[in-house]
């Protein structure tokens, strides 16, 4: 029988390392533990607590929970930590966590107890007192005030709120509550940041502008603001487990301030925008000049100012014209400049302005009621009118030109070759001074045939000039049937390109190859020989054009403008044909 021994050395390890675990688990000092402490009991709402909770022994239990602490406290911060200690040869461990917390209000407070695992810390009562007043503002190293810059101010008027934080220390950040207010917008102006030396003591200011927009009447009331300051000097102390000086976070609230909200004043016109402003102005602005030309676009610029509005509060501005102005608006573009002054918003908008036809007219002045703020009164702000003469367009086809002075030059000629074949009475009495009375009578029987004559000639002249003149405007109206064929070939591709301007062009030119004797210098003159809904494409073409901005407008429909012309050009060919025909059977 084989027998089995372990070494010595190995038996004498074992026993050490039995006997080891045994006393650490039956010593006391090892026990485990959960407690909690406060760096003070007695504070200021403006300061904060340092709460320190540890637990000795193996935190396999993970962190307490610590939201209890929510009904009372606000936690800033938290932090956690394993430390390890050895003490004549005997070894020690712990788990902190440590905690800056806020007191939400005044009075004695209940730091609750903790729980991990099965172990409790005790509750711990602390007494929280108010800050300082705000007249020993000055004496404090950082301190906040919010100034209203009226006490009383109307439904959707522009209120002013300044909050200055002061600080005569170094701070490393700062954090506070938006600004929330019920019932009324909120826009922060600015944010500056300057120096002031206030009783001998020199203070870091930061300054933050708010407009406060009021959407109801009644008592207004700004909530007061929680700031929490991280103070910029830290400690250098290895026992400090905060790695900051005591209190280096501070706890600020501002006052709760109000405000009355007056109603809209029952003088104000009724079924007219509400606008509570500073000021209010128009004006117009003529980029390119104010020279109008019939048919060629004019843009004109309408700039609304208003101080103490926003963009939103500003309606849209009724602006006509006259009917014989096409006008194509192009969208707001609106600008809102913020400053510790206030708000003030100028909204611009073009307009492409087209006049169909020549003549005097007037553009109607342009008012704006609104309340005047600063004098508690109404005003209104008005752009004058003004008159304008547009000029009527270069003749874009010559056909009644060139048609006209043709006519007159061969009537001219037709005159002129008449009395050549004639003898002039001055050549008769010439001849006949040498003869005798006889000779006289004769010249003035001659003279007075020679008279019958010519006037028989122009009484048939003036019987046969109607039926010229008829024949005359027949062959005027009967159009150049190729010439108008290439014109719509060209119409047609460019319609197909999608060439907004090149299509413009073309259309205007094949009318008046169309119909030689009508003038056509715009697209309206145009749009009277095709349909309804030509039109509609044509003024949405002259919009693509006039604006400077195409992409605001809808697509054309160059398909359904080609189907009108094409419908129009055998309308007109059939009408053509008959009134020619009528005509030669008048002949």
């Amino acid at each position: 029988m084989k027998r089995f021994s372990f070494p010595l050395i190995t038996s004498i390890r074992f026993i050490n390392i039995t006997a080891l675990l045994c006393f650490l688990l039956v010593n006391p000092a090892y026990a485990d533990e959960l407690s909690a402490e406060v760096d003070r009991r007695t504070l200021s709402i403006e300061e904060t607590l340092n709460l320190t909770v540890r637990f000795k022994g193996n935190a396999n239990y993970g962190d307490p929970d610590f939201s209890d602490l929510d009904i009372a406290f606000d936690v800033l911060n938290q932090s956690r930590s394993n430390q390890f200690r050895s003490f004549n040869g005997r070894g020690e461990s712990w788990t902190e966590w440590n905690l800056i917390i806020a007191p939400k209000e005044t009075g004695k407070l209940l730091i609750p107890s903790f729980q991990l695992g099965q172990h409790f810390s005790d509750a711990i009562e602390i007494t929280v007192n108010k800050g300082q007043a705000n007249a020993g503002n000055t004496a404090k190293d950082v301190f906040i005030e919010v100034l209203l810059d009226t006490q009383e101010a109307y439904v959707q008027e522009q209120i002013l709120v300044n909050v200055r934080f002061h600080t005569s220390v170094a701070v490393g950040s700062i954090s506070s509550d938006d600004l929330n207010i019920p019932n009324a917008k909120v826009e922060q102006l600015s944010e500056q940041r300057y120096r002031n030396t206030i009783d001998g003591r020199e203070y870091a200011i930061v300054e933050w502008v708010y407009g406060i927009y009021p959407q109801q009447s009644g008592q207004l009331e700004i909530p007061p603001l929680t700031w929490e300051i991280m103070l910029g000097r830290r400690s250098t102390s290895l026992f400090d487990p905060f790695n900051n000086r005591r209190n280096a976070i501070r706890r600020l609230r501002t006052e709760r301030k109000s405000l009355t909200v007056l109603p809209k004043p029952a003088s104000y016109p009724a079924n007219t925008n509400w606008l509570p402003a500073k000021s209010i102005t128009l004006e117009e602005q003529w980029p390119g000049g104010a020279n109008f030309v019939q048919g060629e676009p004019i843009t004109r610029t309408i700039v609304f100012t208003a101080d103490g509005l926003s963009g939103s509060q500003l309606p849209e501005l009724p602006i006509q014209y006259p009917n014989t102005i096409n006008h194509y608006p192009e969208p707001e573009k609106a600008d809102e400049q913020k400053s510790r002054l206030g708000m003030v918003t100028t909204v611009s908008q073009n307009h492409a302005l087209v006049a169909t036809q020549p003549g005097d007219y007037t553009l109607p002045p342009l008012t704006v009621t609104w309340w005047n703020t600063q004098t508690d009164q109404l005003e209104t702000t008005t752009l004058p009118a003004k008159k304008i003469t547009v000029l009527a367009a270069p003749n874009t086809s010559g056909t009644n030109a060139a048609n006209l002075p043709q006519a007159a030059t061969d009537n001219d000629s037709n005159n002129a070759s008449l009395p050549s074949e004639i003898t002039p009475p001055e050549a008769v009495e010439s001849v006949g001074s040498s003869s005798t009375s006889t000779g006289i009578v004769l010249l003035l029987i001659a003279s007075n045939v020679i008279t019958i004559l010519i006037a028989l000639f122009f009484a048939y002249l003036w019987f046969k000039q109607p039926r010229l003149v008829v024949n005359q405007e027949t062959l005027s109206q009967h159009p150049d049937t190729t010439n108008e064929r290439k014109c719509f070939k060209a119409l047609e591709q460019h319609c197909k390109a999608g060439d907004a301007k090149a299509v413009r062009e073309a259309l205007i030119t094949w009318a008046n190859a169309k119909w030689p004797s009508e003038s056509h210098r715009i697209l309206e003159d145009v749009a009277g020989k095709l349909n309804a809904s030509a039109w509609e494409i044509l003024k949405l073409l002259d919009a693509t054009l006039y604006q400077s901005e195409p992409s605001s407008t809808p697509a054309v429909d160059y398909s359904a403008l080609l189907d009108a012309i094409k419908q129009a050009r055998n309308h007109k060919a059939q009408n053509t044909n008959t009134h020619s025909l009528q005509a030669l059977n008048a002949a």
